[in-house]
């Protein structure tokens, strides 16, 4: 574990505001979608088509969505 007793703190905190807007940026709007269609439509198979599908859209966006959040944070 001395590896670690180096790392400065403030790169360990940006690292978890990273981690975390990239974990709710790519879970949320899939979840939402779903939850919406679902509750508006009572089709479950829709609502999962639909939001599994922009689930994986903002997958696809991923490695965009990381590089502006470090060059935010950065």
């Amino acid at each position: 574990m001395d590896m670690f007793k180096n790392i400065d703190p403030e790169l360990l905190y940006k690292m978890i505001y990273i981690s975390l807007l990239l974990a709710l940026i790519l879970a949320l709007p899939g979840v939402l979608v779903l939850l919406a269609i679902y509750y508006s439509t009572d089709n479950l198979i829709l609502a999962a088509v639909i939001g599994f599908s922009i689930h994986f859209v903002t997958l696809a966006f991923s490695p965009r969505i990381s590089k502006a959040l470090i060059k935010f944070f950065g």
